[in-house]
């Protein structure tokens, strides 16, 4: 079936009907006849290739995710993962496809989680269909369930993790401020700055080796957002920048080593 991305055009008439001076037909009652319902339309969806227990690429980036099937032309317009969240999508003949890397991006976001972990997905498309009289009608597919797995691969999880910055002179032998195991896979540190204060996490091999290429910290630079995902060298393809905290006090940081989070509280 050949796809056609449709523009929506919005009809809108004004009717107006003239009463009596003195307003009587106001109070009259109203009735209206009924216009012939339109030529039913719905989009359908059947899972791609891509679906069951596990996701197959159909290229080395891209998945087919869903199959679109109706009678008549039809756009669409979004493809939503867990009714809130859309993904970018490429759609195909028939099919829809999305990018792994953007389709990873969104289950983290939606899970506050960047863990490669089996997560359990419903997906969604929404779109237009075209009736018989050419009106273009709002359709969403039913919800398809997959289960899917983000391929990025983590840091191995360390016994010891280390806040290194303005705080200790940027020392990442011993002046380096242990962060304590909470035994569920988080580790915490307080700390007092008088302000702009710059840092990053290291774990216990970076810091023996001395290699500044393991600290751990944020995309963008002097970026406050807390809690955040954290980044490191290997899944940026360069140093992070450093977290950041401008104003004065005393601050705990805790680093979630199972979901790869951070965040920072004035205490």
């Amino acid at each position: 079936m050949k796809q056609y991305i449709l523009p929506l055009i919005a009809l809108g008439s004004v009717a107006l009907t003239s009463c009596d001076e003195d307003y009587t037909d106001w109070a009259k009652p109203q009735s209206y006849e009924q216009e012939a319902p339109s030529e039913a339309k719905t989009l359908t969806a059947v899972a791609g290739s891509s679906s069951g227990t596990s996701f197959d690429a159909t290229t080395a980036d891209s998945l087919h995710f869903l199959s679109i099937a109706t009678s008549g032309k039809f756009a669409i317009d979004s493809v939503v993962v867990n009714d809130t969240h859309t993904v970018p999508f490429t759609l195909k003949d028939d099919s829809i496809f999305v990018k792994k890397a953007q389709l990873d991006s969104v289950i983290y976001k939606a899970y506050f989680s960047q863990a490669s972990v089996q997560r359990t997905l419903n997906v969604k498309a929404a779109g237009v269909v075209i009736d018989a009289s050419g009106q273009a009608l709002s359709a969403t597919t039913p919800a398809q369930q997959f289960v899917y797995t983000p391929s990025k691969a983590v840091p191995a999880t360390e016994t010891v993790y280390y806040l290194v910055g303005d705080m200790n002179g940027w020392n990442l032998g011993g002046k380096a401020n242990p962060m304590t195991a909470k035994g569920d896979g988080t580790f915490s540190a307080t700390f007092t700055t008088a302000g702009n204060c710059y840092f990053k996490i290291f774990g216990l091999a970076g810091v023996t080796a001395g290699d500044w290429n393991a600290g751990m910290g944020n995309v963008v630079g002097q970026d406050e957002t807390t809690p955040n995902f954290i980044y490191w060298t290997a899944a940026l393809g360069k140093q992070p920048e450093a977290l950041y905290i401008k104003a004065a006090g005393t601050y705990k940081v805790t680093l979630d080593a199972v979901n790869w989070t951070y965040k920072c509280e004035k205490q």
